[in-house]
């Protein structure tokens, strides 16, 4: 992988200073230089993503990006984050995939995209919204897909309204019954994170079931 990157660094002329994290991972201090930081980066990340492409045995490979420094050892502190963000972001599904990653296109999708398999992580999920899925399994009613617009909103009724194309008064009747079906108040904020949380838990198991 290392030499991978080397080949990549030469083909789009980008300098960097090389090295590796593990048998996966390989760290990149690189020069911007007259292009900048996203220039370079994209130039060096596109080689990689040639090669993968005129290769298709080799591995894809997911390029995390840090913040930008002035010296080689501020850059060099800074690859534990690029570290962190290149992992979160090789564990997003495909339809989310970049040229490379910074830390605010990941985000908290991204962190669950990382711990998903995690069994405390899927017993959080399946104890948000397993009175739910239950009931979509006998009823197929559209409640689960009512959740997902209600959290997409951030709660907003109006709005919801709207995108769901139903009257006031018989959507707050489905949000009456999905409050009773999953126990919790919907208004509740807390209720609303946890719920949008177990949502991404959920639908990112299903992404890779497939």
């Amino acid at each position: 992988l290392v030499e991978r990157v080397a080949q990549a660094s030469r083909e789009a002329r980008v300098p960097a200073l090389l090295g590796s994290f593990g048998p996966v991972e390989v760290a990149a201090v690189v020069a911007t230089g007259e292009r900048g930081g996203d220039g370079a980066i994209a130039a060096l990340a596109e080689a990689l993503h040639a090669q993968h492409a005129r290769q298709s045995d080799l591995d894809p490979v997911s390029v995390g990006v840090g913040a930008p420094a002035m010296t080689v050892l501020a850059a060099g502190a800074a690859l534990r984050h690029a570290q962190h963000v290149a992992e979160v972001a090789h564990a997003l599904p495909p339809g989310r995939q970049k040229p490379f990653f910074r830390a605010s296109d990941v985000r908290l999708r991204g962190l669950v995209a990382l711990l998903h398999d995690d069994p405390r992580v899927q017993a959080f999920a399946e104890a948000e919204l397993d009175r739910l899925l239950v009931h979509e399994a006998t009823h197929e009613d559209g409640m689960l897909e009512l959740l997902r617009q209600y959290i997409a909103v951030g709660g907003n009724k109006t709005e919801l309204a709207r995108v769901s194309h139903r009257s006031r008064p018989a959507l707050y009747k489905k949000l009456a019954h999905l409050e009773r079906i999953l126990g919790v108040s919907l208004d509740d904020t807390d209720s609303r994170l946890a719920l949008g949380v177990a949502l991404m838990v959920h639908d990112q198991r299903r992404s890779g079931q497939r």
